[in-house]
């Protein structure tokens, strides 16, 4: 279970970042 909300946490962190670049770059054009 561990291992499981490790990944979890990576997972959502990534997407959170990727989000984040998303509107960046929409902002920036």
């Amino acid at each position: 279970e561990d291992i499981k909300d490790w990944t979890i946490d990576v997972l959502t962190d990534a997407l959170t970042r990727v989000e984040e670049a998303i509107r960046n770059n929409r902002e920036d054009k």
